[in-house]
């Protein structure tokens, strides 16, 4: 039984201990102050809801979610997230092919979220994995960011010259 007890104890102690995992990085708050510190980095496989900073490994967690104070968050070599009001494609299609005849209209909603930078320059591009795991891509020319759509359409009719 006490083994049963202390191999438990030591799964629970080992996820959490790996479920920290802060990394040196910055925030950018919306008031322009840049404030150093770590990041609990996750490893994100979709875009984060909310981070977790520390100043130091010793202070107390702030909790920063997207549209909030924050405008954006790096870790140092590694991810670097901007806080957007966005207006996204949630169709129900992603990456497959579609018939011409079933095809669908884009169902635009404007969501509050962190949107991965990819590329920072004048013509910037972002990336975000939604909740459904659809990968959905923006570019941002002169302040305005915009969803890049893509639709693959299947078109049986044959032609004859």
């Amino acid at each position: 039984m006490k083994k049963k007890l202390l191999l438990i104890s030591y799964l629970i102690l080992s996820k959490l201990i790996h479920a920290q995992n802060f990394q040196p990085g910055y925030v950018l708050l919306n008031n322009g102050d840049s404030l150093r510190g770590y990041i609990n980095n996750l490893g994100w496989q979709k875009n984060p809801e909310s981070i977790e900073f520390k100043e130091t490994m010793t202070s107390s967690l702030k909790y920063y979610v997207p549209g909030g104070s924050l405008k954006e968050f790096r870790i140092d070599e590694g991810s670097y997230y901007v806080s957007r009001i966005q207006v996204i494609d949630k169709s129900e299609h992603r990456d497959e092919m579609i018939y011409r005849k079933r095809l669908t209209t884009p169902a635009f909603v404007k969501d509050t979220v962190f949107l991965e930078v990819r590329v920072k320059g004048k013509i910037s591009l972002y990336k975000l994995i939604d909740e459904n795991e659809k990968v959905h891509y923006f570019i941002d020319a002169d302040g305005k960011t915009e969803e890049l759509i893509l639709k693959k359409v299947f078109n049986n009719e044959r032609h004859t010259i």
